[in-house]
């Protein structure tokens, strides 16, 4: 039987600093301010909290590693205890240690592993055949240029070094997705959905006030909130949208959970229970709402396959 003592001890379990949920709520909430990060000053700013991001990640795993490593092992093999022969003493100490999902890892370094793939050097005879090269190669040619011995794949190895500069805020809340404790997790997702919501929001009063709210934007009477064009404002809205149902559907249930009848059916319990579902209620209205007034097809029809 699981008591309230094991269920509070099971969501707590794994990242749960608040530096770290302060640092990954700031990074989430500042992703989308201008223009979505897709320009270099707001990307650089992203860039240094993902970093900050992945310093108090790992300064929280060095003062808890048995907690990560019991985390990872639950999340890896989905029992809640590891078998005997997984259990290694050191030092006196028995410690878990898991076995990390490989594809995971990969997952998480794949802007490092697509940097190097576009910065492998070949030879300059190969480079001119692959694909897209032969005008450049002419060019080189015309220049004076060619005849080097070897030449990266990528047309652009300073603007791939930067690609994957832009990888690190991804992949520090990735990694933080696979250490964070259900509270955390929890946390975070409020935390995107309301964002999402503010974005929302603004999106409806620049369809209803005019061209003042777009700041240069050349998207009038189409919601586009802070994003660049309404594509990316809607693949945003459509990204929380599932999370905002599942807020919902979480506060519908909320009274069934436990705690006897009683307390249950406190005025001040109804109350509350109330006021959350008629406030998840009205955020998924807004969403929904922001991602009709964006005309954008491609996002409505992501929402749809994400929320069916």
């Amino acid at each position: 039987m699981n008591t309230p003592a094991r269920r509070t001890a099971s969501t707590a379990a794994g990242l749960s600093s608040p530096v770290v949920v302060a640092v990954a709520a700031l990074l989430l909430l500042a992703a989308p301010i201008v223009r979505g990060g897709n320009r270099f000053v707001a990307l650089s700013g992203l860039e240094v909290l993902a970093l900050a991001l992945l310093w108090v990640m790992a300064l929280a795993v060095a003062r808890r590693p048995d907690s990560i490593r019991l985390v990872l092992w639950r999340r890896h093999s989905g029992a809640r205890t590891p078998p005997a022969d997984s259990l290694l003493s050191e030092g006196g100490a028995v410690r878990w240690v898991p076995q990390i999902d490989r594809s995971r890892l990969l997952l998480a370094l794949a802007p490092v592993w697509l940097a190097v793939g576009q910065l492998t050097p070949f030879p300059d005879a190969v480079w001119r055949r692959l694909p897209g090269h032969d005008g450049y190669a002419q060019a080189l040619d015309a220049l004076q240029l060619g005849g080097a011995g070897w030449r990266p794949l990528s047309l652009m190895p300073d603007a791939t070094v930067l690609s994957l500069l832009a990888g690190l805020p991804l992949a520090a809340l990735f990694v933080l997705g696979l250490l964070a404790s259900h509270d955390a997790v929890r946390t975070l997702v409020r935390v995107i959905v309301l964002a999402a919501a503010a974005q929302a929001v603004f999106g409806l009063l620049q369809v209803g006030r005019g061209r003042e709210l777009y700041f240069g934007a050349q998207a009038y009477g189409r919601a586009i909130g802070s994003f660049a064009n309404p594509n990316h404002f809607a693949s945003a809205l459509a990204m929380a949208l599932p999370l905002a149902i599942f807020l919902l559907r979480d506060a519908l249930a909320r009274p069934r959970r436990g705690g006897g009848p009683r307390r249950r059916f406190r005025l001040g319990a109804g109350l509350r229970h109330t006021l959350s579902v008629t406030f998840w209620a009205v955020v998924l209205l807004f969403l929904l709402s922001a991602l009709v007034a964006s005309a954008s097809r491609a996002g409505i029809l992501a929402a749809l396959v994400v929320a069916g």
